[in-house]
């Protein structure tokens, strides 16, 4: 398998998209509609160029084109990421607002409270301004009788205070500051009869709370194992015992109940090797794979991290149904420009960084050094393969399976090791050995997850029931795993960087490195697979303050 290259088109537009999202936010004064204006006078100015001849008119329209883009992108994050104006300041107040919910907190179903983002769509005319701008809303309804989801839209009278005030003060509210949303709504008032739900949303959420209730067949009130299994299938946390939850996080393993690339790969990769078992022609296997991931998204609740991956998943499938090779990179780079593009807030989001970097890191790190080593494995190289007893190609494969499979969580850990010091300050070198085991085990469970759900909604008796056992032994094991994990000495640590803001510039360096490094094939001294492992190192000894973690989780 040859290397990948960062190569791809639209990297040339993923570059200046993220330029300017950069100066849009370290320069916030500037004005988006003189940004606009200027990316226009730029983009004719390099449409007027491209039509002359010439290597100096070329090079004059590429350089035209990088800043048309890269101002229209800055214009574009004044726009979504900046608070209405003169409206920061202002104290706590009533207000009555038409919201349209777009994304729902799934946090404890017992909870008598439900909160999520909104977006405004009509106010009184002294609130003008915050028409079209996002707010977290949060109301108090413990007779579960407002039945409010993705969708969903309400008048509600509550009380409207900006986040800026304690954006610094708690990670919930620097959330909110770093998604775009400038005000909390909280003290609704809010009429049942007044809350409509289209068809569509209400539909993912019938099926969602469908799914919750297969997924509890043959159990236990309260058993933890049933927890775990809605949180990894459906993406609901907010049910995990707080301890589970302390584990998870200090073994860097909280990603496996993120609706994210693991999840949208397994359900893709069984869905495909499903229609390939009935015989679908290629297109119809990837149109009809994509719309079923497309639908569980939906039910999932399409939360920015299930939506990332399926837009990979898109733009890899996608080349099947235009009869194109499908290519990893291409759709790593399309579907970070179209996220960005249309959602700019996520450049900020820990999920969207973590995403992208220890996907790249797996590409361009992980499959070519798991490849090398793997070409060096030849234990039975002078016997013919015909030769070779069932034992031998045993050994021989499982090696280079676990060869490769290390490689891969090597680089994952690698380039996520620094965002996860600077948002979670935990440093998880075990997270290596503790993810070959877990990632393949929450394979497994998602698959009999699957089938569990495909049993359930076809009502067929008892097989729900066996699939769900079959998960609750595997996450058992995991379960045991992650809570014995912290005790081993070395593995996990208490981490913080000695200068805060140095932990997303050392991200990008080694991100940038490893990219430098894939496109010179790995070859000469400075370009070496053992260098990105060395920049972290240099990274941890002289920026980051390590303790042990002490305690077990």
């Amino acid at each position: 398998m040859p290397s990948p290259s960062p190569r791809a088109p639209v990297v040339w537009l993923l570059l200046p998209l993220l330029g300017g999202y950069l100066a849009a936010s370290f320069l916030p004064g500037l004005s988006p509609k003189v940004l606009a204006l200027a990316g226009a006078v730029l983009a004719a100015a390099a449409w007027a160029v491209s039509r002359r001849d010439g290597a100096g008119a070329e090079a004059a329209w590429a350089g035209l084109l990088f800043a048309a883009v890269a101002s229209l992108a800055a214009a574009r994050h004044a726009d979504v990421m900046s608070p209405p104006a003169d409206r920061d300041g202002l104290p706590p107040r009533e207000a009555l607002l038409e919201l349209r919910v777009i994304r729902v907190f799934q946090g404890n179903p017992d909870s008598p409270s439900t909160g999520g983002i909104a977006r405004v769509r009509d106010t009184e005319p002294h609130l003008r301004d915050l028409r079209g701008t996002r707010v977290s809303f949060s109301l108090w309804d413990p007779e579960k009788s407002l039945p409010i989801a993705r969708g969903s839209h309400f008048t509600a009278k509550g009380v409207l205070t900006p986040v800026a005030e304690r954006a610094a003060e708690d990670d919930f509210h620097a959330f909110l500051q770093r998604s775009g949303t400038h005000h909390t709504f909280n003290r609704l008032s809010v009429k049942a009869d007044s809350v409509r739900t289209p068809f569509f949303f209400q539909f993912c959420e019938n099926q969602r709370l469908r799914l919750t209730e297969i997924f509890q067949t043959g159990t236990a009130a309260g058993d933890p194992r049933t927890a775990v299994f809605t949180a990894m299938m459906l993406g609901q946390r907010g049910g995990l015992d707080p301890g589970q939850r302390l584990s998870f996080q200090q073994t860097g393993t909280l990603h496996l109940f993120a609706i994210s690339g693991l999840h949208i790969g397994v359900i893709a990769l069984t869905l495909h090797t499903v229609f390939l078992l009935l015989r679908f022609p290629p297109a119809a296997n990837a149109a009809t794979g994509l719309v079923l991931l497309f639908l569980f998204v939906q039910i999932t609740g399409a939360t920015p991290s299930a939506t990332r991956a399926f837009l990979m998943v898109a733009f890899f499938w996608g080349a099947r149904l235009f009869k194109r090779q499908p290519n990893p990179v291409s759709a790593l780079v399309n579907s970070a420009f179209f996220v960005l593009l249309l959602f700019p807030e996520q450049l900020w989001s820990p999920g969207f960084q973590l995403s992208y970097s220890v996907v790249a890191g797996i590409l361009f790190l992980g499959l070519p050094l798991g490849n090398r080593l793997q070409n060096r494995w030849h234990p039975y190289a002078l016997l013919p393969e015909v030769m070779l007893t069932r034992w031998q190609k045993t050994h021989r494969d499982t090696v280079r399976a676990v060869i490769l499979t290390g490689c891969v969580s090597l680089s994952a850990t690698l380039l996520s090791s620094p965002l996860t010091i600077h948002y979670f300050n935990i440093f998880s070198p075990g997270a290596v050995l503790l993810n070959m085991l877990l990632v393949p085990m929450a394979g497994l469970v998602i698959v009999a997850g699957c089938a569990s759900a495909v049993a359930g909604l076809l009502h067929f008796p008892f097989l729900p029931e066996v699939f769900n056992h079959a998960a609750w032994a595997l996450i058992g094991v995991m379960v045991w795993l992650v809570q014995s994990a912290p005790a081993v000495p070395g593995l996990f640590w208490e981490a913080a960087h000695r200068l805060p803001a140095a932990g997303l510039p050392a991200a990008g360096l080694l991100v940038l490195w490893l990219l430098i490094c894939a496109w010179r094939r790995w070859r000469g001294p400075w370009f070496h697979f053992a260098t990105p492992f060395l920049l972290l190192a240099l990274v941890v000894l002289v920026f980051v303050r390590l303790t042990f973690l002490d305690h077990p989780a």
